[in-house]
């Protein structure tokens, strides 16, 4: 294959593209690049003006962005969504479940009910939900891709974050399992394991390790929100096309 072959795979010029949590960070990255190689780029973030911001730019950069305002942990609310989406669009060509939050530390048996229930809420059932929203459009065209943002904090597991890492983890047995189910409509179903990344979240929560804990990353740096968007941008583009059930870690070596 030669090379501008490979460049056009990555093209998704005119596919439709659900990106959830895109109102910064990774998940405004992905939204960006994703419209700079011709996808419509929905934005979806529960900040109704941080979403608008994302829109705005897109359009003024020359890309196609829309925006809709939803809390991906309210079950109704996603499929409220999901059928205004396919009114206006018809059709999902891409779902990108980015949207997550992290809390402060605690430990495990300081963690509270409200703050688990928030945690999977968000974190896993917000994928779970968009997923069921749009998998029977998904099926009924034969194609289709899924992509869910999980964390390498559930891969390896994080002290002070049992309840963050044991839902990332769980999104990750939820990819493999949905990428079976949907592989025969030629659905591609994977995971990202988002490494140690700068974005806002990461001092929302109070997270004072990054000196630290870059240290222990070969490459020398921790990601930036446009490294995980790359391996989103592969995933959903045509290069991807044998690639399901898996999880990429762009994490610059720090777990192999």
């Amino acid at each position: 294959m030669n090379k501008m072959n490979e460049k056009d795979l990555l093209q998704i010029d005119g596919k439709i593209a659900l990106i959830t949590g895109a109102g910064s960070g990774i998940g405004e990255a992905s939204a960006k690049l994703l419209a700079d190689c011709g996808a419509v780029a929905i934005v979806l973030n529960t900040n109704e003006a941080k979403g608008l911001s994302v829109r705005e730019q897109i359009r003024n950069a020359g890309g196609r962005s829309d925006h809709f305002r939803c809390d991906v942990g309210e079950r109704s609310q996603v499929f409220e969504t999901a059928h205004k989406i396919l009114q206006k669009y018809a059709r999902l060509d891409i779902l990108v479940n980015n949207a997550g939050i992290m809390g402060d530390k605690a430990d495990a048996e300081d963690l509270t009910e409200e703050r688990w229930k928030r945690m999977l809420d968000v974190n896993l059932m917000g994928a779970v939900y968009f997923s069921q929203a749009f998998a029977g459009a998904m099926k009924a065209r034969g194609t289709g891709k899924i992509v869910n943002v999980s964390s390498g904090g559930g891969v390896v597991g994080m002290p002070g974050l049992t309840h963050y890492s044991a839902a990332k983890a769980a999104l990750i047995g939820f990819t493999k399992a949905l990428a079976k189910e949907m592989a025969p409509h030629r659905i591609n179903v994977n995971a990202i394991a988002a490494p140690l990344t700068v974005t806002d979240m990461i001092f929302s929560a109070n997270y004072n390790n990054l000196e630290e804990e870059t240290k222990t990353i070969p490459w020398g740096r921790p990601a930036y929100p446009d490294d995980v968007a790359k391996a989103v941008l592969y995933l959903v583009s045509d290069l991807s096309e044998y690639m399901t059930g898996q999880v990429l870690s762009p994490n610059g070596g720090r777990r192999m």
